[in-house]
């Protein structure tokens, strides 16, 4: 197996609040064309005022998908999101064009995943298709990014 690159982090051009975070709903074409447009639902919630906070908000049932799930991460910190990002994105190595300052995206099964970073926050999308539907697993693939992007759209200015 080879070493995982050193990743370099992208110049932060956003500085989005860490407090009040909220769920968001996602109204884009591509989250609705599969199942998945609504408002998330809350089921965890870190407060960390000093550091920065943490939720994670779930959509199912989602049409095509078991499940969708958001995990936002905010930090009080440029330097520790930027440590933060290298860490959590090493593993991912497809690259995902035009949303936030840079994205990528995996599939694991029936997992698809899209880890995007804007500024002092870190988006993890993880989209769960039905088991055993090869279709679905391709259009939530294809509908993944512009989901992840919808719920950067969410995010309000420090």
């Amino acid at each position: 197996m080879k070493p995982l690159p050193f990743r370099s982090v992208p110049a932060a051009t956003h500085r989005w609040r860490t407090d009040g975070l909220a769920c968001p709903t996602v109204t884009a074409d591509a989250a609705r064309a599969v199942g998945v447009a609504g408002p998330g639902r809350l089921t965890e919630s870190t407060d960390l005022s000093a550091a920065g906070n943490t939720i994670t908000c779930l959509w199912a049932p989602a049409g095509r998908a078991e499940s969708v799930t958001l995990s936002l991460d905010t930090s009080t910190s440029q330097a520790a999101a930027d440590i933060a990002w290298q860490t959590r994105s090493a593993l991912l190595r497809e690259a995902v064009p035009g949303v936030g300052e840079q994205a990528f995206t995996g599939v694991l099964g029936n997992e698809i995943q899209v880890l995007v970073r804007s500024g002092n926050a870190t988006l993890n999308v993880t989209v769960v298709a039905k088991p055993d539907d090869p279709e679905g697993l391709s259009s939530l693939r294809a509908a993944a990014p512009a989901i992840a992007g919808a719920m950067l759209g969410s995010l309000i200015p420090a």
